[in-house]
């Protein structure tokens, strides 16, 4: 597919602002307190950690029942040829203590990522970094505040984006031989945590495993399976409430059912501990989760990532115009934007990188080394990207955050039923043939677009207030 550079000329002239130097740096504060004090304490990260090990334990009950029912299925393919005695067997279940459940510190760098680091970023490395945070977070507890300790980083609290699996051993009652042993997956945090852009009171999206041995569904097929796990997530929940007392769990949870959508869910409302405001949305793990490995990636990579992001989710949600329900884009569709954005800078400030799935890493696929340091202001950032957007040929170009510059549209490719749906494409990192963006409507792309402008306007004055100002619905 051709790309071309020709709507990206704009993004590289210079910039013009009407403000002094001062307002400026006050802009620029404003903007970096917004990401910081809206990041989650160490209290609602416990009570996170919380609700991911009821529903981790509760779910991988479930599992395990199943497994036991497929030891005595005599047709099973997994256990016939153990030619298992059931009266002698004996079945032992090991946690597998991966990580402990509970928060921890995480290292905001505010210089960038080094280059070494950007260009192994491995599963393990995670690991590891996250073993020294939970290794060094005791000394730290007695803060629930996100606190920077340098004048190069700041440390922020996270959870812990999974449970731990569950080992199932199956032994020789008699002499004690094991026979089999099943891993049991986890339930795995996905959405604006997993991507480290979640706030005070963000919903928790929970990603349940489909099965032992495949925990992974297409969330864009597969849709009756989908609903199949969910109801039977369901009634599990049911019964756990009904046993609260004795399972000594204080939650108590409203369920809502969503599963006529593209992608089922169950939207959990907790009313006792909360009183309601805690959201739990309750998914089928896909296997487009790895798009949280990228975002996670951009969003360490540089500071000035996070702390963007996260403005423009705010401004937008502001003006009204980030909801998929009322055919705008939602936040994620937002992220891609931003992504793009900071990609095609002239001196870009993060990289372009794909997940590669047979090795479990993020791997650069067009590296920044050879570019000089981009040294933007966040008040130019913003100036920038709404005056790129406002006019921005979405008739003629997608976007596309795992390849270089921009690509013609090309609708048929995509998973799109009618023309309303192409209104503006962005391809999933993770699906090659599905629009992020296919809930936008025609009109409201205008009036997305007339906000861009409007922003513009705001930035290049510096007026923080005008730009955050509520739009009237009936607008």
């Amino acid at each position: 597919m051709p790309s071309s550079t020709s709507d990206i000329n704009d993004i590289n002239d210079t910039i013009t602002i009407n403000v002094n130097p001062k307002q400026v740096t006050q802009f620029d504060h404003r903007m970096t307190r917004l990401f910081y004090s809206s990041r989650p304490t160490h209290a609602e990260c416990l009570l996170r950690c919380q609700i991911l090990s009821f529903f981790n334990s509760m779910w991988q009950k479930y599992l395990v029942e199943q497994e036991q029912n497929a030891m005595v299925d005599p047709d099973n393919e997994h256990y016939q040829h153990l030619g298992l005695d059931l009266r002698h067997v004996v079945v032992e279940e090991h946690e597998i203590a991966t990580h402990p459940m509970k928060p921890y510190r995480k290292r905001q760098r505010r210089d960038g990522v080094d280059d070494e680091h950007a260009s192994n970023c491995s599963g393990n490395e995670r690991k590891s970094d996250t073993s020294t945070d939970h290794a060094s977070q005791d000394k730290s507890e007695t803060s629930g505040s996100n606190v920077s300790d340098s004048n190069n980083s700041s440390d922020l609290w996270c959870t812990p984006l999974s449970g731990n699996d569950k080992l199932l051993i199956i032994k020789n009652g008699r002499t004690g031989t094991t026979l089999h042993q099943v891993r049991i997956p986890c339930v795995k945090i996905f959405g604006s945590i997993a991507f480290g852009l979640d706030g005070v009171g963000s919903d928790i999206d929970l990603a349940i495993p489909a099965s032992v041995r495949n925990s992974q569904v297409d969330s864009h097929s597969d849709h009756d399976f989908q609903v199949s796990l969910l109801c039977a997530f369901e009634r599990r929940l049911k019964f756990a409430c009904a046993q609260s007392t004795k399972l000594k769990t204080p939650f108590r949870w409203h369920v809502e059912r969503i599963l006529h959508a593209r992608v089922p869910i169950l939207k959990l409302t907790e009313v006792a501990v909360t009183k309601g405001a805690l959201s739990v949305d309750i998914g089928i793990q896909s296997t487009q989760m790895p798009t949280a490995r990228l975002l996670r990636y951009y969003v360490s990579y540089d500071e000035r990532a996070s702390i963007f992001y996260t403005f423009i989710k705010r401004w937008s949600r502001a003006r009204r115009i980030n909801d998929a329900m009322y055919g705008y884009p939602n936040s994620f569709g937002y992220v891609m934007l931003v992504t793009k954005f900071l990609q095609l800078l002239h001196e870009p400030l993060i990289p372009v990188v794909v997940y590669d799935s047979a090795a479990d890493n993020v791997i650069k696929r067009h590296s920044i080394e050879k570019f000089r340091r981009n040294r933007m202001t966040l008040l130019e950032l913003a100036v920038a990207f709404f005056d790129f957007y406002h006019d921005f040929d979405f008739v003629s170009y997608q976007i596309d955050i795992t390849t270089c510059g921009l690509q013609w549209k090309h609708g048929s490719d995509y998973n799109i039923c009618h023309a309303d749906q192409e209104s503006m494409l962005i391809q999933d990192p993770s699906v090659a043939n599905e629009n992020v963006t296919r809930c936008l409507k025609p009109y409201n792309l205008r009036i997305m677009q007339a906000e861009m402008f409007r922003a513009y306007k705001c930035a290049v004055n510096a007026d923080w207030n005008l730009l955050f100002e509520e739009r009237d619905e009936e607008c």
